[in-house]
């Protein structure tokens, strides 16, 4: 709840930062957005990391609290376990808030039947669910190797080993899209939600 709590708002922080950004090409906005999630995803990893691996926690150690879990993996795995996935955080959020942030504003003004009807609710609804689920196709792949590397306990492991466990183990290429469905739902309901907001 607490973790939930402190990502949500600086989450927000980020997106108000890519939302604020000077709009003058298609690039550029996607690359403050992407720099803005970048620069979010670095302060709120570490808690990324503990959500995580409480969600993961067996039942039978289900009292796990914030505090014992962060002492646990702090001395087992030292503080820098805190940071573990952060590469492909990086991606993960550069390319999903990139697309979703950095094609709303371009999407908004196409999807207008005329310039002055581009503030319009149901055309700003469709901006962002278009580039909600840009995001998330694009996006997918990242967050399955991030949840894996965040959750793995073990031997430090880079990127491109998770990769070819899942292309080896989990079915291919669809391997990286596992829990896609139910991610592409809330991607497009969340961009909705929260450009609407604050458009």
């Amino acid at each position: 709840m607490v973790a939930s709590l402190v990502e949500a708002t600086v989450a927000n922080a980020g997106v108000l930062a890519a939302v604020t950004c000077s709009h003058h090409s298609i690039l550029r906005e996607i690359a403050c957005a992407a720099l803005a999630a970048v620069f979010t995803i670095t302060w709120l990893h570490p808690i990324d990391v503990v959500k995580t691996r409480i969600q993961i926690t067996k039942s039978d150690k289900c009292n796990t609290t914030y505090a014992s879990l962060i002492r646990s993996i702090a001395s087992k795995e030292g503080w820098t376990s805190f940071y573990r996935g952060i590469t492909v955080a990086w991606i993960a959020e550069a390319v999903y808030y990139g697309l979703q942030l950095g094609l709303y504003e371009p999407l908004k003004q196409s999807l207008a039947s005329q310039p002055s009807k581009a503030g319009g609710l149901s055309t700003k609804l469709l901006a962002a669910a278009v580039s909600g689920s840009f995001g998330a196709i694009t996006g997918n792949p990242f967050v399955v190797l991030r949840t894996r590397m965040v959750a793995n306990q073990g031997k430090r492991r880079g990127m491109a080993s998770f990769a070819n466990d899942v292309l080896r183990d989990e079915g291919g290429l669809l391997g990286f899209y596992q829990g896609f469905a139910a991610m592409f739902l809330r991607c497009i309901v969340l961009s909705a939600a929260k450009m609407v907001t604050y458009d």
